[in-house]
């Protein structure tokens, strides 16, 4: 979310001849990756965009670098999870302009670290145990300016076990808080504590603040309304593929 309003930023937009950004992940793609920053540089027409789809790999990574290279660019690679997949792409990307910039976003310090040791680091601290539950409280209870004053002990109690689970990742508290927006009884939320609760409990110690939002995410997918579905799945896939700007 930082990324997008650097990257949206209109000053920012101004200062840069090109900008790009690309959705990695953990199935990284080197070719589509390539492929998808050079179609934003060039923004080409449908005849030069099949002969540029034609082109193998030698040829399209010497094409984006002779593109970006005499100029001032901003490229965002989105979760990049392994060292090895930037030491692909690096080839691609000329120093440009001075002022030239890539920014990653990672899960992996040790990813950022690898690109430049000498780089800008930011890590974002997560929400404090208060700053959970008072999140949460703003979504669980939006109609109540009064927020976790207005609940019972009853349902505090089960609000605080279930938000602490979501390790203090923003995403996962915001998307709990409009699951339980939907509960009025106690134990509708009791339900969903069970859930998170069992599907957290296999899980190595590691994989829970991540694995947390995931199981969120799927209690609030099959929650919705089935003409809803549809529309929760599309908004995902566009978000893997990098359209969706906040």
């Amino acid at each position: 979310t930082l990324a997008r309003k650097v990257y949206n930023h209109v000053e920012v937009r101004h200062h840069f001849d090109y900008l790009a950004w690309v959705y990695i992940s953990q199935q990284c793609k080197p070719r589509e990756v390539v492929l998808s920053v050079l179609m934003k540089v060039l923004s080409p027409s449908k005849d030069e965009r099949e002969l540029i789809e034609k082109l193998d790999d030698n040829e399209l990574w010497k094409r984006l670098f002779n593109a970006l290279k005499e100029k001032r660019y901003l490229v965002v690679l989105d979760d990049i999870w392994r060292s090895e997949d930037w030491d692909i792409f690096k080839p691609a990307f000329p120093r440009g302009r001075k002022g030239s910039k890539k920014l990653f976003t990672t899960r992996n310090r040790n990813v950022a670290l690898h690109t430049d040791p000498c780089n800008t680091l930011m890590e974002l601290s997560l929400l404090t145990d208060d700053e959970s539950w008072n999140l949460l409280c703003r979504k669980a209870f939006p109609r109540s300016k009064m927020g976790s004053q207005c609940c019972s002990e009853e349902f505090e109690k089960l609000g605080k076990e279930m938000v602490k689970k979501c390790g203090g990742l923003p995403l996962a508290i915001v998307v709990l808080g409009g699951l339980l927006a939907t509960k009025q009884s106690l134990a509708q939320w009791e339900m969903v504590h069970k859930n998170i609760h069992g599907h957290l409990k296999g899980l190595p110690h590691q994989d829970h603040q991540y694995g947390a939002v995931n199981r969120i995410l799927v209690s609030s997918y099959n929650k919705l309304p089935c003409h809803l579905k549809p529309c929760s799945v599309s908004w995902s896939l566009s978000r893997r593929l990098g359209d969706i700007e906040k």
